[in-house]
C-alpha cells in the first residue's frame, strides 16, 4: 500500500484467485472509462459534441468549420457560443442534462441518439461480467457525482 493511498493494491494474479473464491461477493466499481474502453462517448465527449450541434444550428455553418473536437480554439470558440447563449448552466453535472435537453428537446430524440451511441459497443469483460444475474452488486459512477447501488 502507498503511503498516499488508503486502499489496498491487490496484484493481478492475487486478484485473479481471490475472484474465483468470491466473486459473488465482489461488487464492480464501473465508471466512464469502462464506456470509454467500449466505443461508448464519455459524458464530457458529449457535452463537446451538443456544444457543437448547437453551435452549427444555431449559426447556421458549415459542420467543417467546428469539426475537430480536439482542437482548443475550436473548443474556445464553441464554449463561448455556449457562454453567450445565457441560460445554460456551465459546468458539470447540470450543464450535460441542460445541454442534452437544449439539443433533444423530445425525449424519444434523447433515447434514439443514445442508443445510436451504444449501438456496436463493444464492452470489457467487467462490464459484461457486471450485467450477468451471479454478478451480485453492480456500482456505477453518474453523471450528478451520485453512486447508485443496485442489488440484483
Amino acid at each position: 500500500m502507498s503511503a498516499d493511498s488508503t486502499y489496498l493494491a491487490v496484484a493481478a494474479d492475487d486478484f485473479a484467485r481471490r475472484f474465483s473464491q468470491r466473486g459473488g461477493n465482489l461488487m464492480w466499481l464501473l465508471g466512464a472509462g469502462g464506456s470509454a474502453a467500449a466505443g461508448i462517448p464519455t459524458a464530457w465527449d458529449m457535452i463537446w459534441e451538443f456544444k457543437q450541434q448547437l453551435y452549427i444550428s444555431q449559426r447556421r455553418v458549415s459542420p467543417k468549420m467546428v469539426a475537430d473536437l480536439a482542437n482548443p480554439a475550436v473548443r474556445r470558440e464553441l464554449q463561448s457560443f455556449v457562454d453567450g447563449i445565457g441560460n445554460l448552466p456551465p459546468g458539470a453535472p447540470d450543464e450535460y442534462a441542460a445541454l442534452f435537453e437544449a439539443v433533444y428537446p423530445s425525449e424519444a430524440d434523447r433515447r434514439t441518439y443514445i442508443a445510436s451511441k451504444v449501438s456496436g459497443a463493444k464492452p470489457s469483460y467487467g462490464t459484461r461480467r457486471s450485467c450477468d444475474n451471479d454478478a451480485g452488486r453492480t456500482c456505477s459512477s453518474r453523471l450528478d457525482d451520485q453512486l447508485r447501488s443496485v442489488d440484483r
